[in-house]
């Protein structure tokens, strides 16, 4: 009888629970006394507390960063920023007033793009502006991800009162595919004749868009620097 009930009060046990090994309770948290929680649930499955995965997304031409306009100006293009591009390409005021030529990505992705010297004369022509697409499979249409006229970001004239030396300009934030891009170049005065985006426009002196000049506005195929928007 005294062996029924010593079995009645802790249970039976087999031969094999003798073996297994020991397992000592959980520690008690010292605030509430309670188990500590490690994260996951009696299944083994995490909460939602578990850090989360700090890998980045793959960059996505539909998805931009959430940038607004870098600074204008930088100076020179820090190591493994400057891009390989095209021939020099110029475009004028009345005749060239579009040019194509190419800009070389070593990745794809969302890049601030800045250029050499793009305008050349200071202020014996005073309206040398312009504005660029890169247009690929990414962005068919090309247009820089911020926008100043529209949906093209104008390049004003910025040597009229001449150039930082060893300075390079911001000429916008392109969406960039690997390898070669199409670089399209346009002149802003047709699009001031046109009648948009007048506040461009610098109508002292001789060299307006109305006049006769130049007002030569030049992309060279060196001295690019991209530096990544994400």
């Amino acid at each position: 009888m005294l062996l029924l009930l010593a079995c009645m009060d802790y249970g039976a046990h087999t031969w094999d629970d003798a073996n297994q090994p020991r397992r000592d309770p959980p520690a008690l948290d010292e605030d509430s006394g309670d188990p500590p929680h490690d994260g996951a649930d009696d299944s083994g499955h995490a909460h939602d507390s578990d850090p989360p995965n700090d890998q980045k997304d793959p960059p996505d031409s539909e998805h931009p960063p959430e940038w607004d306009p870098p600074e204008t100006w930088v100076d020179g293009c820090e190591e493994g920023e400057e891009a390989p591009s095209g021939p020099s390409i110029y475009v004028l005021s009345w005749d060239p007033t579009y040019a194509e030529g190419s800009l070389t990505a070593p990745d794809k992705g969302w890049y601030h793009v800045y250029s050499d010297q793009i305008m050349e004369s200071g202020a014996s022509q005073l309206n040398e502006s312009a504005f660029f697409r890169l247009p690929n499979a990414g962005n068919p249409g090309g247009q820089p991800l911020h926008g100043n006229c529209g949906d093209d970001w104008i390049v004003q004239d910025s040597d009229n009162s001449g150039w930082p030396s060893g300075s390079k300009l911001y000429i916008g934030t392109f969406w960039l595919e690997t390898g070669a891009n199409k670089l399209e170049m346009r002149h802003y005065c047709p699009t001031y004749r046109g009648g948009s985006c007048q506040g461009f426009h610098d109508p002292s002196g001789d060299t307006t868009c109305e006049s006769g000049d130049a007002n030569s506005v030049h992309y060279e195929g060196w001295g690019t620097c991209l530096r990544r928007a994400e």
